[in-house]
């Protein structure tokens, strides 16, 4: 009995650690993906809005604000939930939150040689 107490305790560790190491891994693209989603903001603000309405640039952390109000905004008038488009996985938050900015950023600086 002692074996099966062992094993069930064992797999329940296992469960929590999984559980955790997820729990952590969001958390961790959360805030890379506000980050880097900050740092591109700003630099596209200092490209286009700062030159053209002579307006103050932000800084990462107003430009990580920024995108959150945004994201309060889009949800509330997309909708909650996630939709059954297969844009709900691992592969399209990693897409999404790191590798995207830096695509509009190499496209932003295509247009700003332009300027």
């Amino acid at each position: 009995m002692s074996n099966i107490d062992t094993e069930s305790a064992g797999k329940i560790l296992g469960y929590t650690f999984v559980g955790l190491v997820i729990v952590a891994l969001v958390g961790l693209f959360f805030v890379a993906g506000h980050f880097v989603g900050g740092l591109v903001l700003s630099i596209m603000w200092k490209w286009f809005i700062v030159t053209t309405f002579d307006a103050p640039a932000l800084s990462i952390a107003e430009a990580i604000g920024i995108i959150l109000i945004m994201n309060l905004f889009h949800r509330h008038l997309v909708g909650k939930g996630e939709t059954d488009d297969g844009k709900s996985g691992f592969k399209w938050l990693v897409y999404r939150s790191l590798i995207m900015p830096f695509v509009m950023l190499g496209i932003a600086w295509i247009v700003y040689q332009f300027i």
